[in-house]
């Protein structure tokens, strides 16, 4: 059982021995890094290390060799055989003898390059931003502290009024700042003394009615006496670079192929969920029944409509402020909100009925089941992250007991 488990894991897999030579890789990992099985079989792992993180991996590993810990896991680079990089998160386990001694370790690698890659690009877009900002032209203002007069530039009054608005339209700018965002636009830390400058974003309504995101940069300037004389701000319009930077952390927030939260979305969206929330929160973890069989019968074309299939029958099931996730392969969660047991338990019979149903794909009909596991937040979970694990172990008992069923957390 173990050898097929490990040959058909969606995730990378290999066998290391107290030398740090692969024994056995399988099918996912080769395909990770562009080898086939039998040319990374055998090969140290520090050869397909990056440079920068063999040392590190080296360390938990003598670590491990002297028994100091069982497990290890990090992030780390690796080679593939065209020299790319490939990025993953790689988690260890050793196996000992009778006397302790470390003979074997189980290392398990999921592939996160594609959301390294979208992280990457996403640091470069806002490296991008700050260096346009420096170069753009910018509005300026002034506001003089005894007199209570705001001055702005005539590039700042185009910027908001357009090209036939005059300075006097705009001393009452506070009124023109979206409502939300006037807390952050305030001058009060500057006037109270707390800050001499500061740093913030926020919208305005423009002269054509849209609503526009600025950046303000404001310094207080002191007189002659070192009294509180103005505040000077400039304002630069960063709407599209905003737009930019939203659409890349979405991308590497989303799965690829069917468009629901990936590991990364869900670890950014249950971090808004209140911790006095948790009693309130149902987890539905599932996974496809006799995907691997659809998918090597009718080929991996098929094997992704049905996951696109069943994503969609997911989104039906939920509501607005639920989420859905795929976690990898054929894996994926229900995030509900504002649940108790009995609304838990009627929303994941809904989601086994669905995912029970046929799937169609070029005049074929094809069949599968679906196993879930379901928990309800409680006193003793401190974060989603338990209830999760709950429902985890909840969906192993189902998936134990016969498939095509799911069983409630204990």
């Amino acid at each position: 059982m173990f050898d097929i488990a490990f040959e058909v894991a969606a995730i990378g897999m290999a066998l290391v021995d107290p030398d740090g030579r692969l024994l056995a890789v399988n099918s996912a990992f080769a395909r990770m890094l562009g080898y086939d099985q039998a040319e990374i079989t055998d090969v140290d792992f520090r050869a397909i290390t990056h440079p920068e993180d063999i040392d590190a991996d080296e360390a938990q590993f003598r670590r491990v060799l002297a028994g100091e810990i069982d497990t290890y896991s990090m992030e780390k680079r690796y080679y593939r055989k065209d020299r790319s990089i490939a990025y993953g998160v790689l988690s260890v386990a050793t196996m000992r003898d009778g006397d302790g001694k470390a003979q074997l370790f189980v290392s398990q690698i999921v592939d996160i390059s594609e959301r390294k890659l979208a992280e990457h690009a996403l640091a470069r877009a806002n490296a991008k931003l700050s260096l346009a900002m420096g170069m753009m032209d910018c509005g300026i203002w002034q506001y003089d502290i005894a007199t209570r007069r705001f001055t702005p530039s005539p590039h700042f009054i185009q910027l908001v009024g357009g090209h036939q608005a005059t300075a006097q339209n705009y001393y009452k700018l506070a009124s023109l700042v979206d409502a939300s965002d006037r807390r952050a636009a305030s001058l009060r830390p500057l006037l109270s003394g707390a800050v001499d400058r500061s740093v913030t974003e926020y919208r305005i309504r423009i002269h054509d009615g849209s609503v526009r995101w600025f950046r303000c940069h404001r310094q207080m300037l002191l007189d002659d006496n070192g009294r509180p004389e103005q505040v000077i701000g400039s304002v630069i319009d960063i709407t599209e670079e905003r737009a930019q930077v939203v659409h890349l952390e979405k991308k590497a927030s989303t799965d690829a192929l069917t468009g629901l939260l990936n590991r990364r979305g869900m670890k950014r969206y249950v971090k808004t969920i209140p911790a006095a929330d948790l009693s309130t929160v149902g987890i539905i973890m599932l996974d496809l029944d006799h995907f691997k069989q659809a998918n090597d019968a009718y080929g991996h074309a098929a094997g992704d409509a049905i996951l696109v299939e069943a994503a969609g029958r997911l989104r039906q099931l939920v509501r607005n402020n639920d989420a859905v996730v795929r976690l990898g392969g054929d894996e994926f969660a229900v995030i509900l909100r504002d649940t108790d047991g009995a609304d838990a338990r009627r929303a994941v019979d809904r989601v086994l009925r669905a995912m029970m149903e046929t799937y169609g794909y070029r005049g074929q009909i094809i069949r599968i089941g679906a196993s879930a596991g379901l928990a309800i937040g409680s006193e003793r979970d401190h974060s989603v992250g338990d209830i999760v694990t709950r429902a985890d172990a909840a969906l192993y008992l189902a998936k134990q007991q016969g498939r095509n069923t799911w069983r409630w957390a204990a």
